[in-house]
């Protein structure tokens, strides 16, 4: 039986291979993480963006005769296949467009409020015949991997979730 020290088990280099492994496959399994969690909220924005122009489009040609706010949401939501708990966690706003400064792109949109019991409808103005209508929505999305580096530039509300936004405009026809 050999007799362990502290010399010999220093010089000892066997599983070296092993640390490095380790070093590499975390930061490797790290970088798919984030890959696989930019590509969910890609997919998710660009579903929600085209769930918008679809039910905007359909309100514009006249294919739908209502403009109901529960309607507007639920048509965005079908087409946003990926989104899960949609209409509880989608909010439309749709407002005349007055000045481009009221609509900036850089101003925040009105978000779901996870905390509170119920969200109140923010402005669901239909407008007036010939009116150019601003339409914005705010979805929020519970990531997979709360702690993702590319998490950390979106908005985020008080529950972690973060925030996609689409906006569109349109035209009212003339009466």
């Amino acid at each position: 039986m050999a007799r362990f020290t502290r010399r010999r088990f220093l010089r000892d280099d066997a599983g070296g291979a092993s640390v490095e492994f380790v070093v590499v496959a975390v930061a490797l399994f790290s970088m798919l993480l984030v890959m696989f969690e930019t590509g969910m909220i890609m997919a998710r924005s660009i579903l929600i963006d085209r769930g918008l122009q679809v039910a905007v489009r359909e309100i514009r040609l006249g294919y739908v005769e209502t403009s109901e706010y529960d309607y507007f949401r639920d048509r965005v939501c079908e087409e946003a296949f990926l989104v899960i708990d949609c209409q509880e966690n989608l909010l439309l706003e749709v407002t005349p467009f007055t000045t481009v400064a009221a609509y900036a792109p850089g101003q925040t949109p009105t978000c779901v409020d996870r905390s509170a019991p119920s969200t109140p409808t923010p402005g669901f103005n239909t407008g007036l015949a010939e009116n150019v209508m601003f339409v914005r929505v705010c979805l929020l999305i519970d990531p997979f991997f709360p702690g993702s580096a590319i998490a950390a530039d979106l908005a985020r509300d008080s529950t972690g979730a973060l925030a996609i936004t689409a906006s569109s405009a349109f035209m009212n026809e003339p009466d």
